[in-house]
Order: C-alpha cells, then sequence, then structure tokens
C-alpha cells in the first residue's frame, strides 16, 4: 500500500484515477490543480505522484520541479492528452527528462496500475 497524490484539473479523471488506485490498495490524495498539488507536496509526504502535464496556475513542469527540489527519489508520473498547442506526444516527450514515467491520456486501468507498480518497485529497490 502506498499513499498517492494525483494532481489533474479534469474532475473525471482524477476521481478515476483515484478510484482505481484505492481499489488496488493505496492511499490516494487529490489536488484539483497545480498549486493545490505543491501544497499537498508541501504539506505530505507521497511515495508517488501523479500528475497531469497542463493545468492552471502551476503545470505539470512546476509540480516536477517542486517535488523533486523536495524529494529527488519520489516517483512522478506525467499524464498528458495534449493541450491547444501542443499533441499529447509532444507534451509527453518534454517530460520525460523529468518524470520516472508517462501515460497518454486516454488510458486503461491496466496500464495505470502497471505504470504505477513499477515505478513504486524502483522505488523501493
Amino acid at each position: 500500500m502506498a499513499n498517492i497524490l494525483v494532481i489533474d484539473d479534469m474532475e473525471g479523471i482524477r476521481q478515476a484515477i483515484m478510484n482505481t488506485l484505492e481499489n488496488e490498495g493505496h492511499v490516494v490524495s487529490e489536488a484539483c490543480n497545480g498549486a493545490e498539488g505543491q501544497v499537498a507536496i508541501e504539506q505530505n509526504d507521497y511515495d508517488l505522484i501523479i500528475t497531469d502535464m497542463f493545468m492552471p496556475e502551476k503545470d505539470g513542469f512546476d509540480i516536477m520541479t517542486f517535488a523533486r527540489a523536495r524529494d529527488k527519489t519520489v516517483p512522478i508520473i506525467v499524464i498528458s492528452g495534449g493541450g491547444a498547442a501542443l499533441t499529447a506526444d509532444w507534451a509527453l516527450t518534454g517530460a520525460e527528462a523529468f518524470a520516472s514515467a508517462t501515460i497518454q491520456k486516454p488510458f486503461k486501468s491496466e496500464v495505470l496500475i502497471r505504470t504505477v507498480n513499477e515505478q513504486l518497485e524502483k522505488a523501493q529497490s
């Protein structure tokens, strides 16, 4: 069981991720934008962070930079469906330098579970 933070401005996606991970036995917290996510990271220790790339106030790059400054080893999974100016492929390619893993939206719950498990296993070894 891991303590996981999910940051995404789309409530439906955030809830789907949370439900999937809670069904796997994880404790999941949520933030509805990057600023709220940054506060959560400041106030708590997480075993893994999942963040959207494009959000209001602070984006996925802001989250990765802030989280890495606090804990260089915390796994960060970046998810994206793209944005107004970038496709998901471009957004995730840019994130790969900072993220532990990336997942393109939309994704199946099996992909999420597999990626989360892989990142948690790497962090423990």
